[in-house]
């Protein structure tokens, strides 16, 4: 390897912070889902870093969706409920 990293930012461009819903302390992007301190750590992170970032912004992007559906899923069940 040439000494560049090879792995991309995952940035998107929507650069807003929102908190995680079960931790009052951590926020992250809401393009990415990295956290700030992943974010500022990108630039100087080894390939296996990078790597363990991406798979840390998958899960909470998993995360995010099965909080959703359970909210809809929540919502449905009180309708059919209130009939």
């Amino acid at each position: 390897m040439n000494g560049i990293n090879q792995i991309k930012s995952p940035c998107i461009g929507v650069c807003e912070y929102e908190k995680v819903a079960d931790r009052d302390t951590e926020r992250t992007c809401k393009g990415c889902s990295r956290t700030a301190e992943e974010i500022e750590e990108w630039f100087l992170a080894s390939e296996e870093r990078r790597k363990e970032i991406i798979i840390n912004c998958e899960k909470r992007k998993q995360h995010k969706e099965l909080e959703k559906e359970i909210e809809v899923t929540k919502r449905i069940v009180k309708n059919l409920n209130s009939r």
